[in-house]
């Protein structure tokens, strides 16, 4: 029964066209779904192969409508990099945006993708060695980014969301977990361009951003980054990281929901869509 159900659901959601309103329909189907517990579920996604919980928020929008989740975000990506560029995502959870950016910037190109959470982590290393063209292209790094090297506990989030662990939470669940600087951990693993970044660590991205400006060369600098801002996370993050990569040089040119996409050109290029 269970089968014919994700079946029949996944039929409509994933049918569902990309406008505006689309995806409260698909959310409404899923909860249906999950009434009562599921086991995780094998599924393709933009083209490639994820292990997913369908009780997990990020696995769920992957399963049942993936055309809707970040769509503009990695429609935005997709037009950014080029075969042979190396792609940088920081809080890289189950791995989809590595294993997107790892079918655009080919066998050629790199992927470092960074995890704080043990558990994420493994199901990226996972997901990842699911799908050949993208094992040899991903490095996973478990580590959590700080702007410092230190330990730190990382709230997690067991309720249905372990993509929203954060180290500006505590409780029950938290793990330790060594913290170093983006930078150093981009130098550990050789890389001297960031062609693009994706960075999403639940209000820290301030503490690391401010660390990474202060200490990397320009020329490690991304020229695209997909930053998630939470205006919310100002007060405890010390900060707002969009004005700090805005006064950086970088410019807006996609805002949906709580996410930028920020390009910072080099001189002379300008590697946006449809320029």
């Amino acid at each position: 029964m269970s089968d014919r159900e994700l079946r029949a659901v996944r039929t409509l959601t994933r049918a569902l066209p990309r406008v505006r309103g689309a995806g409260i329909v698909g959310n409404w189907l899923a909860r249906w779904y999950n009434r009562r517990p599921r086991d995780p579920v094998l599924a393709e996604v933009h083209g490639f192969t994820m292990a997913l919980d369908p009780s997990e928020n990020v696995d769920g929008q992957l399963l049942f409508q993936p055309q809707l989740y970040d769509r503009r975000e990695l429609a935005a990506l997709a037009g950014h990099l080029r075969p042979g560029d190396t792609f940088v995502d920081v809080g890289a959870h189950i791995g989809l945006y590595s294993l997107f950016a790892a079918a655009r910037v080919g066998p050629h190109g790199r992927v470092v993708a960074l995890e704080a959470d043990p558990e994420n982590a493994a199901r990226l290393r996972a997901n990842v060695a699911r799908n050949a063209g993208a094992n040899t292209v991903v490095r996973v790094v478990e580590a959590g980014v700080s702007d410092r090297e230190e330990v730190l506990r990382l709230g997690l989030n067991t309720a249905g969301n372990r993509s929203g662990n954060s180290f500006l939470n505590d409780g029950p669940d938290a793990v330790e977990v060594r913290c170093r600087p983006l930078v150093e951990l981009l130098r550990d693993a050789d890389v001297g361009r960031v062609d693009g970044m994706k960075m999403d660590i639940e209000g820290f991205e301030h503490r690391v951003l401010g660390a990474f400006f202060e200490h990397a060369p320009e020329s490690l600098w991304p020229r695209m980054l997909i930053l998630e801002y939470q205006p919310a996370w100002d007060a405890r993050a010390g900060g707002s990281s969009l004005a700090l990569a805005l006064d950086r040089g970088y410019r807006e040119r996609v805002r949906a929901g709580i996410n930028r996409v920020l390009v910072r050109e080099a001189r002379g290029e300008d590697r946006w869509p449809g320029r």
